[in-house]
């Protein structure tokens, strides 16, 4: 996916989350990425600051122009809980299904890292008071 539409599906879920009164599950907590979001501002107009991770762990913001890679459940993939583009794209341009269920890939994960930490930030930044 490239950057923008990467924006473009976190603006949607946000707004999903916030506008639209959706689930908790819809708020886009992701791994290797982390972003600010200013809640007061109108939709699809909240984030103010949103980086990526690379597979060295460095930081740096994301170019709306770069193509990324994305990981995702197939429940979002299709669109659903407000991730419009994620469907819109699997549609255009296919995608893997690695057919993974979710406990197999969280049991897989346990193993390959042997430790588990909490982490140390959420990656979100939630500006309320400033629009």
């Amino acid at each position: 996916m490239t950057g923008a539409e990467i924006k473009q599906v976190l603006e949607e879920a946000l707004s999903h989350h916030f506008d639209q009164g959706g689930s908790s599950g819809s708020f886009p907590y992701a791994g290797g990425i982390r972003y600010t979001i200013k809640v007061k501002r109108p939709a699809h107009q909240r984030i103010t600051r949103l980086e990526i991770r690379d597979e060295n762990g460095n930081w740096s913001f994301l170019a709306l122009k770069k193509t990324y890679r994305v990981g995702m459940n197939s429940f979002i993939a299709s669109g659903r809980d407000g991730y419009t583009t994620f469907g819109k794209v699997l549609k255009e341009r296919g995608g893997i299904d690695t057919y993974f269920d979710y406990a197999e890939s969280f049991v897989n994960y346990v193993k390959k890292r042997r430790v588990l930490r909490v982490p140390e930030e959420s990656g979100v930044r939630y500006i309320s008071t400033e629009p």
